[in-house]
Parts: C-alpha cells; sequence; structure tokens
C-alpha cells in the first residue's frame, strides 16, 4: 500500500485514482507508513527530519510549512509530549518517545492513508 514494493496483482486506487496513475512521490505524500521502530536507529533529530519532509515537493502542494509545524504541535500536545523531544536526538528517546514522536510527525503530514 506505500509503495515500497511493487504490486503483483489486484487494483490499488486513492480518491478514485489508480495507484499507477499517480507519480510515486505524489502517492508517498498521501500514503505514509509509520514504522513500528518510530525513529529508533533514525540520524539526527526529529526536528531535522520533519523539517526535510515538509520540504519535499510533494508535501509543499499538499500544505504550507507552518500549517504542518503547526498540526506537529497539535499531535504534540494531543500524546501529551513536550516540544522539546524534537530537538533531542533520536538515539536519546526512548523506544516510547521515539515512536510517539515518530507517530505524532507522520500524522501532522496529514496522509490520507497512515
Amino acid at each position: 500500500v506505500a509503495g515500497l514494493m511493487p504490486m503483483r496483482g489486484g487494483r490499488l486506487a486513492l480518491h478514485a485514482r489508480d495507484a499507477n496513475a499517480l507519480p510515486s512521490e505524489q502517492w508517498r505524500s498521501q500514503v505514509i507508513y509509520v514504522r513500528q521502530e518510530g525513529g529508533v536507529g533514525l540520524p539526527g533529530a526529529p526536528a531535522e527530519l520533519f523539517q526535510k519532509l515538509v520540504q519535499l515537493k510533494a508535501q509543499r502542494a499538499r500544505q504550507p510549512a507552518t500549517v504542518a509545524h503547526a498540526a506537529l504541535r497539535a499531535a504534540l500536545e494531543t500524546l501529551q509530549l513536550p516540544e522539546s523531544l524534537l530537538t533531542q536526538e533520536w538515539s536519546s528517546l526512548s523506544g516510547g518517545q521515539s515512536q510517539r514522536v515518530y507517530l505524532a510527525m507522520m500524522v501532522a503530514l496529514k496522509p490520507s492513508v497512515l
């Protein structure tokens, strides 16, 4: 579904558009895969990754960076996570913190499918 592996059969559509009719970057901006590990093993800090994600062309077309950052703050608040976790290295977060911060980031991108 996330487009990480080629389809072997069947049909996959989003908003009545066939998955093969959409450029892969557009599909991946609307269908987001959430890793079970969250941010464990990723380099840098969550804020750095989120900034890179919102700068992707397909994401910029979906929502302005300011809206995405506001959505991230709201998601963190909903999950009762302090914003300060965004500036800590992934490696310094606990497994649970890492999962919840990563999930908040993906929710903030407002995909059609998570």
